[in-house]
């Protein structure tokens, strides 16, 4: 396909339609829209003034030409009995955003009126905002609605400046509670460095005491009778100190790596 015909055929595409039916005609929902592969991010029906209106606004990727949607509109119409016939105030009953063909989406009577029922929060309108969502506030909370964007313009900048500076003064109390949380942690490490520190050194004061004892035990050894009752004697008491010098030199071994840990914590602070 020649590129100019192709782009002509990508340009006929349209993200948003809106489709005028009888009041009385079942209301088309993202599901009978879906089995004809018709891929809505969002899709709200309203009751306005003696008609019903079905928009639906797809991805970029999933725009929708006029001659597929008519076709999808006709299989509707046998299979559901939706009546595609009235009058849209000048619009036609399938109408996109082509403002050549008096189609603006703001102007239609149909966006007006959904529009105008969600924010009386009306019955007469039925919303669907993808994954089954089809609550007030989540169409009102999603970005890429066009209800959403409509309603952020008609607040106009004030408004929008008030939202930007409570958003801003929001963000600024998370900051200074991630930064006081920090500083907590912070204050608790050293408090438990320091804990540890002491300990460590009143470990290492007594390995030094034990040391001493060693010391004087093996003098004793050497200078002791040689009975062998004397030297067994002395020999458990040696191996008993022996085996406290050990545990106390794991405690301290253990004592150390946790100081590093928490050295190693406080610097990444």
């Amino acid at each position: 396909m020649p590129p100019e015909k192709k782009r002509k055929q990508l340009e006929t595409r349209k993200q948003i339609w809106i489709i005028a039916y009888e009041q009385t005609s079942t209301t088309i929902t993202p599901a009978m829209l879906q089995q004809h592969k018709i891929l809505p991010l969002e899709c709200h029906t309203a009751v306005w003034r003696g008609l019903k209106y079905t928009l639906i606004h797809c991805e970029r990727a999933n725009r929708i030409s006029k001659a597929f949607i008519a076709s999808v509109t006709e299989k509707l119409s046998k299979n559901h009995g939706i009546v595609l016939e009235g009058h849209a105030s000048g619009h036609n009953l399938l109408s996109s955003t082509d403002s050549s063909k008096n189609e603006e989406l703001i102007t239609h009577p149909g966006f007006v009126g959904i529009l105008e029922l969600f924010k009386q929060k009306s019955t007469d309108l039925e919303l669907w905002a993808g994954e089954g969502k089809t609550a007030h506030e989540d169409v009102a909370a999603m970005k890429k609605s066009v209800i959403y964007k409509q309603l952020r313009i008609e607040r106009g900048p004030q408004q929008r400046i008030a939202e930007l500076t409570s958003d801003l003064a929001d963000k600024d109390q998370k900051i200074a509670d991630i930064s006081a949380d920090k500083d907590q942690k912070i204050t608790e490490l050293s408090s438990q460095l320091a804990a540890k520190e002491r300990g460590i050194s009143e470990l290492s004061s007594q390995l030094a005491a034990k040391d001493q004892k060693i010391s004087e035990l093996s003098s004793k050894q050497r200078n002791a009778p040689s009975e062998n009752s004397q030297q067994n004697e002395s020999q458990s008491k040696y191996d008993a100190l022996r085996d406290e010098i050990v545990d106390d030199i794991k405690s301290y071994a253990a004592f150390r790596d946790f100081r590093s840990r928490l050295a190693s914590e406080k610097k990444a602070q």
